[in-house]
């Protein structure tokens, strides 16, 4: 036998991959598109998604905590499986 099927590790019991992480609101999900092309700075995605600096950095509040994004000294990036 397969050592794979023995360990029940095999193409058959796969399961298929859920995303736990809410999804992101109509508003939050442009910002996580922006993020999708290049990591920005806070002002970046301001610009980038023609909204104020506040509005910009709520959003990116909210896909931080979420696990949709993550920053690092001020630039931020998408992680994780892509939100299809």
């Amino acid at each position: 036998d397969d050592v794979l099927t023995a360990l029940a590790l095999g193409p058959s019991n796969a399961q298929p991959f859920h995303d736990v992480r809410p999804r992101p609101s109509a508003a939050d999900r442009d910002v996580y598109d922006c993020l999708r092309i290049e990591p920005r700075t806070v002002d970046g995605v301001a610009l980038a998604c023609s909204r104020s600096l506040v509005e910009a950095a709520m959003s990116l509040a909210r896909l931080e905590q979420c696990g949709w994004i993550s920053g690092v000294d001020g630039w931020f990036e998408c992680v994780g499986a892509p939100l299809r």
